[in-house]
């Protein structure tokens, strides 16, 4: 079954995942692959590193419930803008590279991009750094960028 996901990123990020054809997200104190860390870890990272619920639940939608074929359409802005600058298929499962930036991604197919800034999309304007979306809401997203 394939998923609708909606992310939030910066200005520079975006031009790398449009160099490296990826899309991927990163966190200081998860420093290894997130589908191998144990709860120890993260219980650890959690009162230690300042890893909340909201960073985890991130975490677990990108790395463990996104799937190849899934879409994404991606955004950049401040914290109540979200501004569209590309959407795409996932072409890959998770990737853990200690060595990348983003270490945490997935290579993606893009079906489309928009010079940055991008378009502003206000149904989208609170969302996090991931969240899942459903299908009608990502149709209609979609259908709002035509002109």
């Amino acid at each position: 079954m394939r998923n609708y996901w909606v992310m939030k990123t910066f200005k520079d990020w975006w031009t790398i995942f449009v160099s490296s054809k990826i899309v991927g997200i990163d966190e200081d104190g998860i420093d290894d692959n997130y589908l191998t860390i144990t709860n120890g870890d993260l219980d650890y990272a959690t009162t230690n590193l300042g890893i909340n619920d909201e960073k985890d639940r991130f975490f677990r939608n990108f790395c463990k419930w996104m799937q190849i074929g899934d879409y994404i359409i991606i955004g950049t802005g401040k914290q109540t803008e979200f501004n569209v600058v590309g959407i795409v298929r996932v072409i890959s499962d998770y990737i853990f590279d200690a060595n990348a930036v983003p270490r945490h991604y997935r290579s993606v197919e893009f079906l489309k991009t928009k010079d940055y800034p991008g378009i502003e999309m206000n149904r989208f304007k609170r969302a996090s750094l991931i969240e899942h979306i459903t299908e009608q809401d990502f149709v209609e997203a979609i259908s709002s960028l035509i002109p």
